[in-house]
């Protein structure tokens, strides 16, 4: 049964919310690069990063009417703003992970099905700071895109002590397992069944398949660019299933400034109206 069609919208706002604030990190980032080039080479990259800078601000101005967006749908469907802001964040490391997961299993595979396919959209990572080589990961879907499937794994990095012909040390290897099973994703199965033309049992089967091979692309892709994957966000599912929210800072301080501003008018609002001769 597909979603209703207000939590699907609600979901459309936030994952054009996060890769609006998205793009501000990547062009502001860029911005302060040409700069410093800008500074010890030729007037092209000033040039360029007046450009980066113009857009900078243009993505700036219209962060907050899109953030608004996010917590009027919020409001709407009575949930937590961030558990939205969880949602867009999961479409955008599935996009970014995408490429390196397919990498991970065979091309005609049911599980490089369901990362191409329509019917998986975002996946996201909790871990705990006390059990590092512990954690689960999120599986977020259409079908009920605010109630992810959850698999739990356990990963060690296993030191290389071999040779290679040209003498350096055999790279580490990721020793990636499941710690317990997947569940919630009995609302995926059937739709992923009728994507892979197959059975539940042979959705399930690959939805785990994929989340292996996206956990696997995370954890590389971390170890050799620390900080690279979030570790996303609060998570408030149907059962109540809940993860802290750690996003990048700058996305955090502009999120938090919105909110400043907001709680302040709402403040000032509620002090005028109780003021002796105001309509109450």
């Amino acid at each position: 049964m597909p979603a209703p069609q207000t939590v699907v919208q609600a979901v459309q706002a936030a994952i054009v919310a996060s890769a609006h604030l998205a793009a501000y990190e990547h062009v502001s980032a860029a911005a302060q690069a040409c700069v410093r080039l800008g500074s010890m080479s030729s007037g092209r990259w000033r040039s360029a990063a007046r450009e980066l800078e113009t857009l900078q601000d243009e993505l700036h101005r219209a962060f907050p009417q899109l953030a608004e967006a996010v917590a009027s749908r919020a409001g709407e469907l009575g949930v937590e703003e961030d558990s939205l802001w969880t949602v867009g964040d999961a479409a955008g490391t599935l996009d970014m992970l995408r490429e390196h997961a397919l990498e991970e299993v065979e091309d005609d595979e049911p599980a490089a099905k369901v990362l191409q396919g329509q019917v998986l959209f975002g996946v996201s990572f909790v871990e705990d700071p006390e059990l590092p080589d512990r954690g689960t990961t999120l599986l977020f879907s259409w079908p009920e895109p605010l109630s992810p499937a959850s698999w739990p794994w356990q990963a060690n990095w296993v030191a290389g002590d071999g040779q290679q012909n040209d003498d350096e040390g055999e790279p580490d290897e990721l020793d990636l397992f499941e710690a317990g099973e997947l569940e919630g994703a009995d609302s995926m199965l059937a739709e992923l069944a009728d994507e892979l033309r197959g059975s539940r049992q042979e959705a399930r089967t690959a939805l785990r398949d994929a989340a292996l091979a996206l956990t696997r692309a995370a954890r590389r892709a971390d170890a050799a660019f620390p900080g690279r994957v979030p570790r996303r966000t609060i998570c408030v599912a149907a059962d109540g299933r809940r993860a802290e929210r750690q996003g990048s800072p700058l996305a955090g301080k502009l999120v938090g400034r919105l909110r400043a501003t907001r709680e302040q008018a709402e403040r000032f609002d509620s002090s005028d109206s109780s003021r002796p001769g105001n309509p109450s």
